[in-house]
């Protein structure tokens, strides 16, 4: 069967209490988030009224490979390996980082399983963290880098807390993230030192 997959993103929960969860109302904060929900909606909507295969997979956030540079992780890895001084925020939110290939794995298993048409389904790690606990993991890994930590203001409105439930996932892919955080970071540092060289 053929399937619209929209690949929404977890900024569409706004400021909603963690483990966000695919039956919250939605609140989304800026414009980029807002055109994901109205994507989301109108596959929701197209199911309902057309019986279009479509579903919605909402990622939390996707490290890895090719990433832009300016992403966090990324960001925070070639500061270091240049053992460069480098502005972060304070780093009390938690976020939830999920590898791009177990991303991919989830996506390829959607176009399978027809009990996803219409639905909504979160994608992530299952191991939320700290932001500061991923710079200093990142910082101590490479053994250089000197992060400047509450030099970036939090952005107003931000939610500290923004990890998913994943029964959905679950239940009905059948699927849950299988890359370890410390390994696939230790991976990227080192597609990173390979650039650098």
């Amino acid at each position: 069967m053929i399937r619209f997959v929209q690949i929404g993103s977890s900024d569409e929960y706004g400021d909603n209490i963690a483990p966000q969860v695919e039956t919250q109302i939605e609140k989304p904060l800026t414009p980029y988030s807002f055109a994901k929900l109205a994507s989301t909606n109108f596959i929701k909507f197209l199911f309902q009224s057309e019986n279009f295969p479509g579903t919605i997979l909402r990622p939390f956030i996707i490290y890895g490979p090719g990433q832009k540079k300016d992403r966090l992780i990324p960001y925070v890895i070639n500061k270091s390996l240049r053992n460069e001084k480098f502005e972060v925020s304070s780093g009390k939110q938690v976020r939830d980082f999920l590898h791009i290939d177990d991303a991919v794995d989830a996506i390829f298993l959607s176009l399978k399983v027809d009990a996803v048409n219409g639905k909504v389904i979160n994608l992530g790690s299952g191991d939320p963290r700290s932001v500061r606990s991923v710079v200093e993991l990142i910082v101590k890994e490479i053994g250089l880098g000197d992060p400047l930590f509450g030099d970036f203001k939090i952005r107003k409105g931000e939610n500290l807390e923004l990890y998913p439930n994943l029964e959905l996932a679950k239940e009905i892919l059948n699927w849950e993230s299988k890359i370890n955080f410390e390994f696939g970071l230790r991976n990227l540092i080192n597609y990173y030192k390979k650039q650098v060289e």
